[in-house]
């Protein structure tokens, strides 16, 4: 009786190693060519969404700018990957190009690349945009320098002059 509960533990023991070590991170990896289709729309979907973000944080600097305010250095640097980013198109051909192997096969292992790098790059976006949104707030892309400051300047009333039209225009 000891016997044969020590081998149902013993075996669901290793069944649940095979299942962890084994089985999940192979379902894992074969997802990647499943939902290919859906990795690549939800690609485009967050790229969207980035130059959605960035044109709003394009905007705020700009008023930042007209305000005589100095831009952040990580704002710039925000703007500048999400750029890069946007002008990345190679994934993008990649897709486009035949993804056929003997003109009727599809091409499983390319599709496996795409997908994982797709997914990849979604994170990343998905990553940027949130630290975009980060500096949606106003007054939280660029600050005063101390250069852009106006100073008012006073006179001393010794050296103002009072000339004759200006007595005449205030007496009446």
């Amino acid at each position: 009786m000891g016997c044969g509960f020590c081998e149902s533990a013993l075996s669901n023991c290793v069944g649940t190693l095979l299942v962890d070590w084994v089985a999940k991170p192979v379902g894992r990896q074969f997802n990647y060519i499943c939902h290919f289709h859906h990795n690549v729309e939800k690609l485009k979907k967050r790229k969207e969404d980035l130059k959605k973000a960035r044109d709003r944080l394009q905007h705020d600097i700009e008023d930042a700018e007209r305000q005589l305010q100095e831009i952040e250095d990580d704002v710039k640097d925000l703007l500048s990957r999400a750029d890069i980013i946007l002008s990345d198109e190679t994934l993008e051909n990649e897709m486009q190009r035949n993804m056929r192997c003997f003109i009727w096969c599809p091409n499983w292992s390319r599709r496996y690349w795409l997908s994982k790098k797709a997914m990849k790059n979604t994170l990343v976006i998905g990553e940027l945009i949130e630290k975009i949104a980060k500096f949606s707030q106003p007054g939280r892309v660029g600050y005063r320098s101390r250069s852009t400051n106006q100073t008012i300047e006073f006179l001393s009333s010794k050296d103002f002059m009072i000339f004759e039209s200006s007595k005449k225009d205030s007496i009446r």
